[in-house]
This record gives structure tokens, C-alpha cells and sequence, in this order.
């Protein structure tokens, strides 16, 4: 089944196109078939796929119309697995929104006949509440929010959820959150913790693990005209965009509770006593699945350790027990758990450490 998701904030400057165009390109990347859609009258997402605005024919506003079909405005990428269709490239764009607007079902049904064979549509929008983001939040299935560590974007945040819930009890009721992400984010900064600070407490349940950080790599993929995966795929911006990609997908995968873990092994593999708490991180086997955790505990101790999915929802104890100083190996194996990113937490008492967990088989 398509999954919509429109890119919005109701401020410019915050990374909406460029996390649109790079979040798509990602997916792409993946194998994942992406259709990618500027809804924006600037063309920025036409401009930073390299292509001439003024060559392309047609848009998204004539397809709305009934004036241009799907085939004729769909464009190829770079990419094998992502298409684009842009806006159009006339100058009274204007005009033609107040009149489709109206119709504000046109889109979506557009989408689930035209576009059904893409697992993701990404749809660019304009940073402001009026016009075309209205036939767009009418039409999706979630609402990606990107926001700056700066006090002008959490605002922003704040209209950008009041207007989804105004849009879920007028037009569109199944429309939700898909998720908030830091973009340009300089860590260790007072920017960046005042802005955490105020936006875990609030909307933690939203909040992306990822986050993009502050990089020239992807200011200067504007320029060239292509996605910073095309690029430069090792840099720390298409990075970044990769892992936003993959917790997306996660996101949208049901993950069971049940039957998570099937521990097939636990030992002392040393009797020196340690100096500290340590967790070590995980060495899955590729072969057969399994997961090899290994850590330290320096005195006789109550140790849990919980499996987390990327929700931070503990879903399963792996284990529970009083163990006397030494160092402890688990061995154990996924049972129904999905592929995706995952987390252990080991506990003792007040100390806590936690490492990711990448499950791939």
C-alpha cells in the first residue's frame, strides 16, 4: 500500500525541500520505488534534481486540473527508483490554486489511482498554512516536520500540529504525525539543548532518533543539481538522510512483542573483577541471526537488560537477574522481531547504559 507523506512547516528555512528531495533519493537508494512531488510554486525541488523549470511541461497543478495526465507531467531521475512530478512553471499559478483547492479530494484520489505502484509518495510543500497546503494535508496519510534548534521553528512546530488536527476533524481523518526531525542540528550547542529541552518533553512520542546535521555537503548538492546520496554517499549529510530513510521504514512496519527473543545461551566468561559497569556492543552473526551481548559488572549487582524498539516502548526483559562480579556474555536469537533498528539498555540499579541494536537477516 502508497504511503503519503507531505514534508510541511508553516517556515521557510528549515530544510522542508531539501529534506524532501533527500529523504526520497534515500528511499530510492533502497530499492524503494519513490514518487517525490513539489506542491511549492518555486520549483526548488525540479531545480535541485537538475532540471530547467522552464523546460519542463506541465505540472502538478494541471494534473489537479484535468488538463495534463499523469504521464504526460511524470518525470525520470537519476535514480532508478524515484520519479518526480514538479509544479508548473506559468506565472499564474496563483489563480489556478484558488480554483482546485475547492475540490480538495482531487489530489488524493489522483494518488491512489495514478500512483498506487509506489510504496512512498514525498510531497514538498510550501512553508505557510494557506492555498495548496490545503488540498495537500487532505490528501496524505502523515505529515513529516522538519524544524531548526531555534525558537522561530518551535513556534512553527506548534501551528504546523494545531492545523493537522484542525485538517483531521474537517477533511481528513485519518491524516497523523509521522514524525519531527532536528534538521541543521549543531550538537553540544545551547541552541540545541534549550530546543530538546523544550520539544521532548512535548512531543517525545514524535521525535526522530535521526537527525540531520549542519552540512555544507548539502548546500553545495543544490548547486550540482543532485541528491547528496548522488553526490557524495559517504559524507555525513547523505548519511544522515539514509538513517531517516531506514527509521521511516521501520516506523511503518508492524513490530511484535511476542516471541521476540529466543535466549540461547548466558555465561560468566570471566572471574576478574571490573573496575566498572560496561556494555559492550552487539555482534549479531549474519548466518544465524543471532546476537552476542557482552558486559562487565564490577560487584555483586541486580542487572536487567530490556529490549527498546525505536519508540523507546521497552518491549521485551532479556534478562533479570542478581549476578555476582565478573564479566557475562548473552547469547541469543530473534524470534518474530523484524529487521530495523532496536535498542538494549542494560540496568543496574541507578546506572544505565544503552547501545543500538541493527537487526538484518
Amino acid at each position: 500500500m502508497t504511503k503519503v507523506i507531505a514534508v510541511a512547516l508553516p517556515k521557510g528555512g528549515v530544510g522542508k525541500t531539501t529534506t524532501a528531495i533527500n529523504l526520497a533519493a534515500s528511499l530510492a537508494a533502497m530499492d524503494i520505488k519513490t514518487l517525490l512531488i513539489d506542491s511549492d510554486v518555486s520549483n526548488n525541488c525540479a531545480t535541485s534534481l537538475g532540471f530547467d523549470p522552464l523546460k519542463l511541461s506541465g505540472g502538478l497543478i494541471n494534473l489537479v486540473m484535468g488538463t495534463q495526465t499523469a504521464e504526460e507531467i511524470l518525470t525520470k531521475t537519476d535514480l532508478e527508483y524515484l520519479d518526480f512530478i514538479p509544479t508548473n512553471n506559468t506565472t499564474d499559478n496563483e489563480d489556478k490554486i484558488q480554483q482546485i483547492v475547492h475540490n480538495r479530494y482531487r489530489l488524493r484520489d489522483i494518488i491512489r489511482t495514478e500512483f498506487h505502484e509506489y510504496e512512498y509518495v514525498i510531497i514538498d510543500t510550501p512553508p505557510t498554512m494557506d492555498g495548496i497546503i490545503n488540498l495537500v494535508l487532505s490528501s496524505i496519510d502523515s505529515v513529516l516536520v522538519p524544524i531548526k534548534t531555534s525558537y522561530y521553528s518551535l513556534i512553527a512546530l506548534s501551528r504546523m500540529l494545531n492545523k493537522v488536527e484542525d485538517i483531521k476533524k474537517t477533511t481528513n481523518k485519518h491524516i497523523q504525525i509521522e514524525g519531527i526531525v532536528f534538521t541543521m542540528s549543531e550538537v553540544n550547542t545551547i541552541a540545541t539543548r534549550m530546543s530538546e529541552e523544550k520539544v521532548y518533553p512535548l512531543y517525545g512520542k514524535h521525535m526522530f532518533r535521526s537527525s540531520i546535521p549542519k552540512s555544507t555537503i548539502l548546500a553545495e548538492s543544490t548547486y550540482h543539481g543532485k541528491p547528496v546520496v548522488l553526490l557524495k554517499a559517504r559524507s555525513l549529510g547523505a548519511e544522515a538522510y539514509l538513517k531517516l530513510a531506514q527509521e521511516l521504514v521501520v516506523r511503518n512496519k508492524i513490530c511484535p512483542v511476542k516471541e521476540l527473543v529466543k535466549l540461547s545461551g548466558f555465561e560468566k566468561i570471566g572471574t576478574e573483577i571490573p573496575r566498572d559497569y560496561k556494555l559492550y556492543s552487539n555482534t549479531p552473526n549474519p548466518l544465524k541471526s543471532s546476537t552476542i551481548i557482552k558486559f562487565d559488572v564490577p560487584r555483586e549487582s541486580a542487572i536487567k537488560i530490556n529490549i527498546y524498539n525505536i519508540y523507546m516502548e521497552q518491549v521485551e526483559v532479556l534478562l533479570d537477574k542478581v549476578l555476582e562480579a565478573g564479566e557475562y556474555k548473552i547469547v541469543w536469537q530473534p524470534g518474530q522481531l523484524p529487521n530495523g533498528v532496536y535498542y538494549y539498555k542494560f540496568d543496574a540499579g541507578s546506572i544505565f547504559k544503552m547501545n543500538k541494536m541493527i537487526l538484518s537477516r
